[in-house]
């Protein structure tokens, strides 16, 4: 899309223009107008499929939002007139905004019709134009073109007329089966034999494309001079003379600039201009067809009646404007004539005949085409009914709701800011939930983001506390305003992502060797894991949860060390290699076991972390694997009962790990109040920015790469490579100043109790924008919506890839309150790499033992 785009000359700034003003009309008119179809052939015309079909809408009184494309100065304007309620000018202001509103674009030719092609053919898809796109053709398909393939054509349905077609479309052009529709041609519902008393015969040659636009080239060409001696031809001009004959004329749209020089030797011969008659009464009035390629000929087959193809020039045709297709002429519905004289004797062999189409063709026209009947608009539309639109209701509301954003923001009113902040994750989570299999990561992020940003001032109001007192508006108003950013861009993010292409998942599943090999490591890493966690639990006994904070140190080994922390990394390549849900059962239950010390010492974010991350992987798991249900009845009543029950024991055992008293004895009063105690980033968010200058001032570290920054400076690999400086554990001045944790730092200038072992937390929000302002809070938002919503695609890659895909979403859910890139520090660890050179290690020696064995044995 961006290669193409790129080729906008200057004169299209005034066509952008036009697209920008009608946005905001457009978007609205998508909550007004639910289900808007937009009709039209090139443009400029009304005598093909597309209008065909609008027509019999329109008279069939399908109560449907319709709309034909056509130019006021149109010849065919006047017999659309009587629909003027219903017809859009090309390129007009309403007919950009309809556009943006339409569900559906109903076209005979791809592209056309489109305000302003270039801009809007290549934008389709996006949040600015949500349209499906329906071609009805302009002709049988015949020929592998490029621009009818389905990467290039963007096209949702594909109607078919002919069985050959059809098969051809799917199985060369690339489409699936539920894009390709049997439905037959609109405008053959008004093909009626209608020459026994004409005396017409019709002669229509398709176009040339090299020499298109070259009148020179085409005056000295094979096409121009072999027509023209045709129209010349003596015994032709005997032969219709003789019997009382007339040949219209009828030339290709793109060869009517060369109009004039087409001139004929008789009266009987007429070049046919289509303001004189359509295609459609041609085609039903004449007896006979002389064409050369052109699909024409399918129409004219379809009632049965006698034609032949002249095809003067095959191998330049064939060679500079369509490579060979599917059809096969000389097993077609006619003969095929090489030369004017061989057309000529045709053409009166025919009339001999009485023009009565032989037997062999009329077969071959029972087997070509799908249905003969006067159903095919009928069936069309019942296919277009059944193509689902894209979401875009949600699109108009993010646009409202950003309207509403500004005026909140420049008049400061916090509560409206709120209000408006919290519909936008709301929002989010409706887009998610739409297709909660695929976007689940998507949609517990949108959760997690309005519990650590959003949830402390929503529960204030519930509690009738003054959170507005708290910090100063303008603080306040500028926070909000970060988080606003934050959760469109998210949503923006989301929406560019790509249609997914469906993988087996069975192939990765059948490595059973590399399977069980990361299972097997990962219980002998869970087995050091539960060593290790459970000496925290150990030693916290008689403690409380401060203490233990700022005393506990590590004696194991640094082998034990390394073990226990290459736990989740096994677990998560064992599931990356797609174990069936059986096998899988055991490993995720150990997974949560060594995951309780943890949570019993007072630590939640580690359990909270892991059941998400379970219940992530079932669903999306019973979104790409569809041979088995990960998420069935038991599953689905467990989580209904176990979220809200989880929310208030998460509650109570806040309080009781600092041994204070609850605050209720009401439930529903502790529900809330989960979520009013997560919520302590909003004032995170409000001290970050009002310390932001103190901040950069006293250390000007760059926080985002954080993560990465101090690995390669104090870690102990560094130390020993490169001899880098300790960092110290704990709370201190020197980790706060030295360090590029946000959350240290920030803690070290703002909280009197910091050296006592107490901080805040940070958020990838205050991150990015101390470093980068509000451009890296958009940046950042945007590539982490597109990987949220594409982690099913990702997933369905290698091992490799799946594997960090799933590390990752370990801890990416506490993003909005944890380190911007602490998700992905992993990657550069010793335990990550460690686990892999040990899977492969085991599985190359595997594989060695085994073909030792096999050739032991033969």
């Amino acid at each position: 899309m961006l290669s193409k785009l790129k080729k906008l000359k200057p004169e299209h700034i005034l066509e952008i223009l036009v697209i920008i003003i009608s946005f905001i009309p457009g978007m609205i008119l998508r909550l007004i107008k639910k289900d808007i179809w937009i009709i039209s052939e090139n443009g400029d015309d009304a005598k093909d499929n597309a209008y065909t079909f609008f027509k019999y809408v329109i008279e069939n009184k399908r109560n449907k939002d319709i709309y034909y494309v056509v130019k006021k100065e149109s010849i065919y304007y006047e017999k659309l007139k009587k629909y003027r309620k219903n017809i859009l000018f090309q390129n007009s202001l309403k007919h950009n905004i309809y556009t943006i509103a339409a569900t559906k674009y109903i076209s005979s030719q791809i592209g056309s019709g489109l305000p302003f092609p270039q801009i809007v053919f290549n934008l389709q898809g996006t949040f600015l134009y949500r349209f499906k796109m329906i071609f009805l053709q302009h002709g049988i398909t015949q020929n592998k073109v490029k621009c009818l393939m389905s990467d290039e054509s963007k096209i949702d349905l594909f109607c078919c007329a002919g069985n050959e077609e059809y098969n051809f479309v799917i199985n060369e052009l690339g489409y699936k089966e539920e894009q390709v529709k049997k439905t037959g041609f609109c405008r053959f519902d008004w093909l009626k034999d209608e020459s026994q008393n004409n005396n017409k015969i019709l002669m229509m040659f398709t176009w040339r494309q090299q020499f298109e636009n070259n009148e020179e080239e085409f005056l000295k060409s094979n096409y121009y001079k072999t027509i023209q001696e045709l129209l010349k031809n003596e015994k032709l001009i005997n032969f219709l003379e003789n019997n009382d004959l007339e040949i219209s004329v009828c030339l290709h749209d793109n060869m009517m600039k060369y109009k004039d020089k087409f001139i004929p030797a008789t009266t009987r011969i007429k070049i046919v201009d289509k303001t004189e008659k359509s295609i459609q009464e041609l085609l039903r009035e004449c007896k006979y067809l002389i064409t050369d390629y052109s699909s024409i000929a399918f129409d004219f087959a379809y009632m049965q009646k006698p034609l032949q193809y002249f095809q003067f020039d095959y191998e330049e045709f064939r060679e500079k404007h369509l490579k060979e297709g599917y059809w096969n002429y000389e097993d077609g519905f006619g003969k095929v004539t090489h030369n004017v004289e061989e057309c000529v004797d045709e053409l009166i062999n025919s009339s001999q005949n009485n023009f009565k189409m032989e037997q062999k063709y009329l077969d071959k026209t029972k087997d070509f085409y799908i249905f003969r009947d006067d159903k095919n608009c009928e069936r069309t539309y019942d296919e277009i009914c059944k193509v689902k639109g894209k979401e875009s209701n949600i699109d108009s509301w993010w646009l409202i709701n950003f309207i509403f954003f500004i005026i909140s923001f420049c008049t400061s009113q916090l509560y409206l800011l709120l209000f408006v902040n919290v519909i936008g994750i709301l929002l989010n989570i409706i887009y998610a939930s739409k297709n909660v299999r695929q976007r689940i990561y998507f949609l517990l992020f949108s959760i997690t983001s309005f519990t650590f940003l959003l949830a402390k001032p929503v529960i204030s109001i519930v509690k009738g506390v003054n959170w507005i007192s708290k910090f100063p508006v303008e603080s306040q108003k500028n926070v909000f305003l970060l988080i606003f950013i934050a959760i469109i861009s998210l949503y923006i993010g989301a929406r560019i992502n790509r249609k997914i292409k469906d993988v087996d998942v069975k192939e990765k599943s059948n490595n059973n060797i590399l399977t069980n090999i990361a299972l097997i490591l990962f219980i002998i890493c869970a087995c050091f894991s539960i060593i290790t966690e459970y000496d925290k639990l150990i030693y916290m006994n008689g403690k409380d949860y401060v203490e233990y904070y700022l005393t506990y140190e590590n004696n194991f080994s640094p082998i034990i060390t390394l073990l226990a922390g290459m736990a989740n990394i096994m677990l998560c390549i064992f599931l990356a290699c797609m174990p069936s849900k059986k096998k899988a059962i055991i490993p995720i239950a150990i997974f949560i076991i060594y995951n309780l010390p943890t949570f019993l010492i007072g630590q939640r974010t580690p359990m909270v972390v892991s059941i998400l991350f379970v219940l992530a992987y079932f669903i999306i798991r019973d979104y790409i694997d569809n041979s088995k249900k990960w998420i069935g009845k038991f599953e689905k009543i467990v989580l209904i009962l176990m979220i809200p029950i989880s929310i208030i024991g998460l509650a109570i055992f806040n309080y009781s790990r600092v041994d204070e008293n609850l605050p209720t004895n009401n439930i529903i009063g502790l529900f809330g109040d989960f979520f009013y105690t997560q919520g302590v980033t909003y004032d995170v968010l409000n001290i970050g920015y009002m310390t932001k200058d103190e901040i950069k001032e006293v250390t000007n570290h760059n926080y985002t790469f954080g993560p990465f920054i101090d690995y390669f400076k104090y870690s102990t690999i560094s130390q020993k490579i490169f001899g880098t400086e300790d960092l110290p554990v704990g709370n201190n001045a020197e980790r706060a100043l030295k360090s590029s944790s946000y959350s240290h730092i920030l803690s070290y200038l703002t909280r009197e109790d910091y050296l006592d072992g107490h901080g805040w937390g940070s958020s990838f929000i205050l991150e990015t924008y101390t470093d980068f302002g509000h451009i890296g809070v958009i940046i950042y938002s945007i590539i982490m919506g597109y990987m949220l919503i594409n982690i099913p695609k990702f997933l369905k890659k290698n091992v490799f890839i799946a594997s960090i895909i799933l590390i990752a979403t370990l801890n990416i859910f506490i993003i909005p309150r944890a380190e911007a890139l602490q998700f992905l520090q992993f990657i550069i660890t010793p335990q990550f790499w460690g686990a892999w050179i040990m899977c492969i290690f085991v599985y190359k020696c595997f594989n060695f033992v085994k073909s030792k064995y096999e050739t032991g044995r033969n």
